[in-house]
């Protein structure tokens, strides 16, 4: 099977689409001065998926950040409309849907969510 064009740079996508999408600012790792910079995003690809002729499904972790419980909650609800609606793959799934995962600096909450994204070449 011949493949013609590139498999998309997910990470690069999201970046632009949810800063457009949230208002928030989108990392693709997370800043050493977070602190400063929530509410925010980190968009990271993952290990996973699986492809099948001229599709790939790539996996990705999105995770919210913000300096309290409800602001996170807030900031999810954005999130997860943003990657229904996403224009930019053929398919969008959630298979572990946010949830909060305890982070290191006590002063700040962060939610993870898991997406499958299915793309062609372009």
């Amino acid at each position: 099977m011949n493949v013609y064009g590139q498999w998309p740079n997910v990470e690069r996508l999201l970046l632009t689409y949810l800063k457009q999408e949230t208002g928030v600012t989108v990392y693709t790792e997370t800043p050493s001065n977070l602190e400063t910079r929530v509410p925010a995003v980190v968009v990271e690809r993952i290990p996973g998926g699986f492809g099948e002729d001229y599709e790939k499904t790539f996996v990705v972790d999105v995770t919210a950040f913000a300096a309290t419980r409800g602001a996170v909650w807030d900031l999810v609800q954005k999130l997860e409309v943003a990657m229904v609606r996403c224009p930019l793959f053929d398919e969008v799934r959630e298979p572990d849907s946010f949830g909060m995962v305890a982070y290191s600096n006590p002063a700040l909450r962060r939610a993870v969510g898991t997406y499958e994204l299915d793309a062609r070449p372009q």
